[in-house]
């Protein structure tokens, strides 16, 4: 029974993901559109400095609910911690608007070559701070298992960016103040309807003597998130000084569709899979309920990367001119490192148990240095191949150090046999695309098809699920039809 509600949280939070990451994709064409080529470039660098300023303002206070909010539910103290939570959060915001202002303003006149600098970096540290509190406060609904709300307020806020960027960019014409403005007012019309929600039913209150206990567990993840933000961006850096834009245009095209499956396997995961397991940790089988979530997320990543490497193929020539080609193969090999990355949020979550999150930390900032020195000797000798190298390396090694770390701290029986067999169908189907990915049409759609077939009718004919899970798959299946 708890491995079905841990099911349907899952899939639950794989459609609210896919819906408001759609939204990335869906306004590539109206940014595209509405603003030249170097006003979307200035757009591009503030949206991931928003992403940085938001790790910074929140001292990973989203993780913190989700960990202790069983804990403080159960002693009818979890308006203390939401409302202590977004104190830090709100203090923390303050500070951070505050050294962009005082510090980095010379930084983003460099960067930006723009004479709206004021206005940009006031907008983009309120989106941040919007940003960042209302991640906060829906993270209230993944502690609480409560993923319809979940859904619901993410697909709605979907919604409303798409809304609101089609009425400030192509009504109003405001451009990029119009993004960032539609970003400020999505965010804080969802944010005000979850606290209407949210707060009348747990009593928001501040409990000062929480703080420091808060941000022992909270500020290691901040290290942990910005060193990811190190592995996942440095690379355009290192790649346009090194080789060109033309080469970080092919990188970046293969980077984004390799992140679908973050978005469509790891994400869902790493939402549903923290608290599942901090409101069930004193259950006598739950090592063994770990165990086969292990097996899920491997054959469900192994999977998702056939389906998402047979659409790519079709869908790149599409969207992109045949200069892009090699993003293909930018693709293929950068989606392993985006599986390990499954296992670094397993593993990180069993540290967490036992709130190691100074470990989680510390190793994540020792691969983003490793990172930074690889992609310095890498990148100028190889080009892209040495983006692919050590940005794959990095997220391969990241996940496997603390995957063992996780599994030395909070032990599980492993199902080697399944793992063992999930693992060779991921690299079977590597394989296979590497392959025939210059192949003709119908030689590719042959090959892939059959491929799929075989590997599918080879799960359910070669017992690899256990009786309990075929009767679920078969009512599944019935509920569909």
């Amino acid at each position: 029974m708890k491995l079905k509600i841990f099911g349907k949280n899952t899939t639950i939070y794989a459609i609210s993901n896919i819906g408001l990451r759609s939204v990335s994709f869906l306004l590539i064409p109206l940014y595209t559109h509405s603003l030249s080529i170097s006003d979307y470039g200035v757009l591009a660098t503030l949206l991931v400095s928003i992403q940085l300023m938001s790790i910074l303002m929140s001292f990973g206070m989203r993780d913190t609910i989700i960990r202790f909010a069983k804990e403080y539910a159960l002693r009818d103290k979890i308006g203390s911690l939401l409302g202590t939570a977004i104190l830090i959060n709100i203090v923390g915001g303050i500070l951070v608007v505050l050294i962009s202002v005082l510090f980095f303003t010379p930084f983003f006149y460099v960067i930006l070559h723009s004479n709206d600098i004021g206005i940009y970096i006031g907008l983009s540290c309120c989106v941040a701070l919007i940003q960042s509190i209302y991640s906060l406060n829906i993270s209230y609904y993944i502690a609480r298992n409560e993923s319809i709300k979940f859904m619901f307020f993410s697909i709605l806020s979907a919604l409303l960016l798409i809304l609101f960027n089609l009425i400030f960019i192509q009504i109003l014409n405001l451009g990029i103040k119009g993004v960032l403005t539609a970003q400020i007012v999505s965010y804080s019309i969802i944010f005000l309807l979850i606290a209407f929600n949210v707060f009348p039913k747990v009593g928001i209150n501040i409990s000062f003597s929480l703080i420091p206990k808060l941000l022992r567990f909270g500020s290691p993840l901040t290290f942990s998130m910005i060193s990811w933000f190190v592995m996942e961006s440095s690379t355009l850096y290192f790649l346009s000084y090194f080789s060109g834009s033309e080469h970080v245009a092919i990188y970046s095209l293969g980077y984004k569709f390799a992140s679908i499956i973050g978005m469509i396997v790891i994400l869902p995961f790493q939402l549903a899979f923290p608290s599942f397991v901090y409101a069930n940790i004193k259950d006598p089988e739950i090592r063994k309920t770990i165990s086969r979530i292990l097996t899920y997320l491997v054959i469900a990543s192994s999977l998702g990367v056939f389906l998402i490497l047979f659409t790519s193929h079709l869908l790149l020539p599409l969207v992109a001119p045949p200069e892009y080609s090699g993003s293909f193969l930018v693709l293929l090999l950068l989606i392993p490192g985006f599986v390990f990355t499954g296992l670094q949020y397993f593993g990180q979550t069993l540290l967490h148990i036992n709130n190691k999150t100074y470990i989680t930390g510390s190793v994540a900032m020792l691969f983003a240095v490793i990172n930074l020195i690889l992609n310095y000797i890498l990148v100028p000798k190889f080009g892209i191949k040495g983006s692919i190298m050590s940005t794959s390396l990095t997220f391969i090694l990241t996940g496997i150090t603390i995957f063992i770390l996780g599994l030395n701290e909070y032990s599980i029986p492993l199902e080697k046999k399944r793992l063992l067999i999930s693992s060779g169908i991921l690299i079977f189907f590597l394989s296979i695309f590497f392959i025939v990915q210059n192949s003709n049409p119908i030689l590719f759609w042959s090959v892939t098809l059959l491929s799929a077939f075989f590997i599918i009718v080879f799960l359910f004919k070669g017992r690899f699920f256990y009786a309990e899970e075929m009767h679920a798959i078969k009512n599944l299946i019935i509920k569909l039809r």
